[in-house]
C-alpha cells in the first residue's frame, strides 16, 4: 500500500519543484533579508546637478556591499510626481550622466541599490527625492510674442506680449508715431513682465505703434511684432434732469458710437448697458433711475477702444414734511418723509441739525448737527426744559447730500 502511494506521488514532483521555482522568480524579495541573500543598504547623499542646457549629473555614496546594479528613477512632473525607470548602473557605480533633456526644465530622481542572486533579486529603499533644472544656454533671450496695443482710456495705451524668454533681465517697449519708421523708448521693464501701460501719447487720431524686445548680459533679442492702436476722446458735462433725460459733451471726431451704462453703488453694474448709441450723439433718455441704480455713465468707443468715462451719480431727495412735537421736558420728536422725484434717489442716511432759537433767530451757521439716522424718526433727548429748537434734516447717498428740510421748530415744555 505504501509502495502504491509512493509510486503515484513520485512522477508528481518535479512538477511541484517546478512550480515553486518559477514562483520565486516572479515575486521578488524587496528590502528583505532571505536564506538566499540580504537586501542592500541605501545609497545617500544623493546630488543632482544641472551642468549643461541638456545634461545633468547625478552622484551619491555606494553604501552596500552586496549591490549588483543601481536603479535610476526620473521625474518631469516634480518631486511628487512619478518616477519610471531611467536606467540601471553596474555595481560601485557612483555617479550618472543623464543627457538628451530639454533647456530650462527640472527633472527629479529617486536611486536604489539591487542585489540579484539565483533566485532572489533584493531592493534597497529608495532615496529621498532631488531635483535640478538643466541650464539656459548663454546668449540674448528669446523675442517676445504677440505684442498688442489697445486704448485705455483716452489718455493712456495699453501694451501686452508673450514672454517666451526664460533669461531675460527685462523688456523694452518702444514707440513709433510714424508707422515704424523711426522708433523711441517707451518704457523699460524687469524681467517676467507681459504688459505697461504707455501714458505718453496724445489726443484722438494720432496712431501709435509698439514694438517688444527682451534683453540681457548678452544681448538684445529681435523686436516682437508690430502693434498699433489710437486713443479716442471721451465725452464730458454728462448731466441728468430730473425727467432722466442725459445730455453730454462730444469730444471725439473718430468715435464709432456710445454706450449708455447704469452706475451701482460700487461704479458701472455688471449689466446695466441700456444702449448703444450712433456717433455724434449727445443725449438720450432714460427710463429713470430704479431698483440698484445710482446714476448713469456715457463712454465712447472705437474699434473695440474705449474713451474716459463720463458719469453722473444721481442725489437723494430732499426730506419733506418735517414736524417737531416736545413730548415732554426731556423729549423732543421728530418725524418727516422720504420722497425722491424723479431723477433723485431714496436716501441711505438723514443728517439732522439743530438750532437753539426760532426760525428768526436761525442763520445756517447756527445749526449743528446732532445725530445721523436711516430711519425717518428721531428722539432728541438732549434738550433743557423751556428751550425752543429748530431742526432741519437733509439726505445722503454716495456722498451726494440733498437740500435741505422744510424748518421744524418746538419749545421744550
Amino acid at each position: 500500500m505504501n509502495a502504491h502511494l509512493s509510486y503515484s506521488v513520485l512522477p508528481l514532483l518535479p512538477l511541484l519543484m517546478i512550480g515553486c521555482e518559477s514562483r520565486e522568480l516572479l515575486a521578488p524579495v524587496q528590502a528583505s533579508s532571505t536564506a538566499s541573500g540580504s537586501a542592500p543598504t541605501a545609497p545617500s547623499l544623493t546630488k543632482a546637478t544641472g551642468v549643461s542646457p541638456e545634461r545633468i549629473d547625478l552622484a551619491w555614496q555606494d553604501n552596500s556591499t552586496n549591490e549588483t546594479s543601481f536603479e535610476i528613477r526620473r521625474s518631469t512632473t516634480g518631486p511628487d510626481g512619478s518616477f519610471p525607470v531611467l536606467a540601471t548602473t553596474a555595481a560601485n557605480v557612483t555617479s550618472y550622466a543623464d543627457t538628451g533633456l530639454g533647456i530650462a526644465t527640472q527633472y527629479c530622481y529617486k536611486l536604489r541599490a539591487v542585489s540579484v542572486t539565483r533566485k532572489t533579486t533584493n531592493y534597497s529603499t529608495l532615496t529621498d527625492p532631488v531635483c535640478a533644472t538643466t541650464p539656459v544656454p548663454p546668449g540674448p533671450p528669446h523675442a517676445p510674442e504677440n505684442a498688442n496695443a489697445a486704448g485705455v482710456g483716452s489718455h493712456a495705451i495699453g501694451v501686452a506680449w508673450i514672454d517666451k524668454a526664460n533669461n531675460e533681465d527685462g523688456f523694452r517697449v518702444e514707440r513709433s508715431t510714424d508707422s515704424g519708421a523711426t522708433w523711441v523708448t517707451a518704457a523699460t521693464t524687469t524681467a517676467n513682465i507681459s504688459s505697461v501701460p504707455d501714458y505718453d501719447v496724445a489726443s484722438e487720431a494720432q496712431q501709435f505703434c509698439y514694438r517688444v524686445s527682451a534683453f540681457n548680459g548678452y544681448g538684445v533679442s529681435a523686436p516682437s511684432n508690430t502693434t498699433c492702436a489710437m486713443t479716442v476722446a471721451g465725452p464730458t458735462n454728462l448731466v441728468a434732469d430730473k425727467q432722466g433725460l442725459l445730455t453730454w459733451s462730444d469730444n471725439s471726431a473718430i468715435e464709432d458710437g456710445y454706450e449708455v451704462w447704469v452706475m451701482d453703488a460700487f461704479g458701472t453694474a455688471y449689466d446695466g448697458l441700456i444702449a448703444t448709441l450712433p456717433p455724434n450723439t449727445t443725449s438720450f433718455q432714460t427710463n429713470g433711475c430704479t431698483l440698484w441704480c445710482h446714476g448713469f455713465g456715457v463712454i465712447a468707443f472705437k474699434n473695440g477702444t474705449y474713451s474716459d468715462w463720463a458719469t453722473v451719480m444721481l442725489p437723494p431727495g430732499a426730506p419733506v414734511n418735517l414736524t417737531s412735537v416736545a413730548v415732554s421736558a426731556e423729549e423732543m420728536d421728530l418725524a418727516w418723509a422720504d420722497q425722491p422725484n424723479t431723477g433723485e434717489l431714496p436716501a441711505q442716511q438723514f443728517d439732522i441739525e439743530r438750532c437753539t432759537g426760532d426760525t428768526s433767530a436761525c442763520s445756517d451757521a447756527d445749526f449743528q448737527i446732532v445725530s445721523f439716522v436711516d430711519a425717518t424718526t428721531f428722539r432728541d433727548l438732549h434738550v433743557l426744559p423751556g428751550a425752543t429748537y429748530t431742526y432741519r434734516v437733509r439726505a445722503w447717498i454716495n456722498v451726494l447730500y440733498s437740500d435741505f428740510s422744510n424748518l421744524a421748530t418746538a419749545t421744550v415744555p
